[in-house]
């Protein structure tokens, strides 16, 4: 089932009449954080399909909070609950009238990639067959290209462009785009005003998180994505608080950080805020390597050699490289 008009005006009833949430002037839905518990400090907004605690930074979909709030294992079971409440008196239409959400951010309930984003593997053309070739080079087969769902632009914004997808929940929320050719930059992607969530609140691969015991940290969605299912990437060196957060939250027991090779301060910065909550581990790649250049057996057997480290022993690696 799509998240559309019909949906969106039940799950706001259901949030009015089950969870008591009061609306704010503008046009979000306020209340009690499920998360943290902070007072009227979440806002659920159902038009742009969007769910955020302003203190603890929880994100997520309304229908999400839902499934949460209800204890379901499944989405199918959110949909069963939300048909029985009628739909709210305002509806996406009437709002949209009143000129308080745009056409643009409506659409985003929709379709979460590019209206030209084509799957690689689905076309015989020039420009397919050239991503297959670059994404082989790689490392990927066509079927794991097709399985993680990437794709590429033939025009508009973000023509000439390979599209990685990010997941949460089983719901796109983002995605990269990444140069084919060299024009221009190498990448491109969306803005914060564009889909409501910036580079610091993804995680590629996030639902990893709560199914592995063992979790792997990449700076690339490449490399994450040549180890496996409990691999995730940040997009860069620098992790915000909030995805720090996420993995110290998380229910896995230990952390594999596997940044680039000149980013070695950086990991040791990032185990000693892991350390205290997680068994952690670094990953020293040979000058110029990663895990995509290695490929995953190579990797694997490197991860193997590499000692988890205490607390103290981050700390005195740690010094020992700002001394350097």
């Amino acid at each position: 089932m799509r998240y559309n008009e019909d949906i969106a005006s039940r799950l706001y009833s259901y949030f009015i009449e089950t969870l008591g949430l009061k609306e704010n002037s503008k046009n979000w839905l306020v209340g009690d954080c499920p998360h943290c518990g902070k007072k009227n400090k979440f806002g659920i907004n159902v038009h742009i399909n969007m769910a955020n605690c302003f203190v603890c930074g929880d994100r997520t979909s309304p229908l999400g909070v839902v499934k949460k709030v209800e204890g379901f294992n499944t989405f199918s079971e959110v949909y069963k609950l939300i048909t029985k409440y009628e739909t709210f008196s305002i509806d996406l239409a009437e709002t949209l009238n009143r000129g308080k959400v745009s056409k643009k951010e409506t659409s985003k309930i929709i379709k979460a990639l590019p209206e030209e984003y084509k799957m690689v593997g689905l076309y015989d053309s020039k420009l397919d067959h050239i991503v297959r070739r670059q994404l082989k080079r790689r490392g990927f087969s066509l079927t794991k290209a097709m399985m993680l769902g990437f794709g590429y632009c033939a025009k508009g914004e973000y023509a000439q462009r390979l599209i990685i997808p990010f997941y949460k929940e089983g719901k796109i929320i983002y995605f990269n785009s990444r140069q084919l050719i060299k024009l221009g930059s190498k990448y491109k992607n969306p803005t914060e005003e564009e889909f409501g969530i910036g580079k610091g609140h993804i995680i590629y691969n996030y639902d990893a998180l709560n199914f592995y015991n063992k979790i792997w940290i990449f700076e690339g969605v490449f490399n994450a994505a040549t180890i496996g299912t409990n691999a995730t990437a940040t997009g860069g060196k620098q992790l915000s608080d909030w995805q720090i957060n996420q993995y110290i939250n998380s229910p896995c027991k230990r952390i594999v950080i596997g940044l680039d090779d000149d980013a070695y301060k950086e990991a040791l910065q990032l185990a000693l805020k892991i350390a205290p909550f997680k068994q952690v581990k670094i990953i020293k790649f040979p000058k110029g390597k990663d895990a995509n250049d290695l490929g995953r057996k190579a990797t694997k057997e490197l991860e193997k050699a590499t000692p988890y480290l205490t607390y103290k022993e981050v700390y005195s690696e740690y010094i020992k490289n700002m001394i350097k």
